[in-house]
């Protein structure tokens, strides 16, 4: 991506690969959507994944400042990379990971390493394994979207402290730079310890 940037200031055009929905094998192809602005807005409900009840009140992410290498929301309440990944998240920094990819294909795989780092100085360790499972149509407050799933699932290892972590989310790029909606659950042991999903609710992009 980084590379893309430098060559598009020189005037070279990034060759687009055409997308086709109905190729039983990608269901079509995208591109992460990178073009965030300063205004942009994101609000968010919060549900219980099991009991589909709604937790808190909804909240809003909104973008207050870019630099080179980060998209800044709510005067640094969160930081994410330019994809999107996170960097601040929950008053946690993560050390530099991907979890989004640059391209969204059916079938897609990669891993992911990374430190997760409390705001008590806890540093743990996360490893995790994602894939593009499907695209598929999802309605969330905010609309109807075409959208990619991604699953994640692997380990969170700390001092005296492992848990699994299952994560998906759904992704439409061409319609909306930041997740569709994300369901996170956590065990530890036998038990479950979060089980959380949010869906948008309502957007605006410059």
């Amino acid at each position: 991506m980084q590379l893309d940037r430098v060559l598009s200031k020189l005037g070279e055009k990034k060759i687009e690969v055409i997308s086709a929905p109905e190729n039983p094998y990608t269901k079509g192809t995208a591109t992460a959507n990178t073009a965030f602005k300063i205004g942009d807005r994101y609000t968010y409900r919060r549900m219980d994944v099991l009991t589909k009840l709604e937790v808190n009140k909804p909240y809003t992410n909104r973008i207050t400042h870019i630099t080179d290498n980060e998209v800044i929301y709510n005067n640094g309440g969160k930081v994410t990379d330019l994809l999107g990944n996170h960097r601040k998240f929950g008053g946690n920094i993560w050390t530099v990971n991907q979890t989004i990819p640059t391209e969204f294909i059916v079938g897609k795989r990669w891993k992911t390493r990374f430190h997760l780092i409390e705001p008590a100085g806890r540093d743990s360790i996360v490893d995790l394994d994602l894939r593009v499972v499907d695209r598929e149509r999802i309605t969330v407050p905010a609309g109807s979207f075409n959208a990619f799933r991604i699953e994640a699932r692997g380990w969170l290892i700390g001092p005296n402290l492992d848990i699994a972590w299952d994560l998906k989310t759904w992704f439409a790029p061409d319609q909306v730079r930041s997740p569709v909606a994300f369901e996170w659950m956590n065990r530890r042991r036998t038990y479950l310890v979060f089980t959380q999903r949010e869906e948008l609710v309502e957007f605006h992009q410059t």
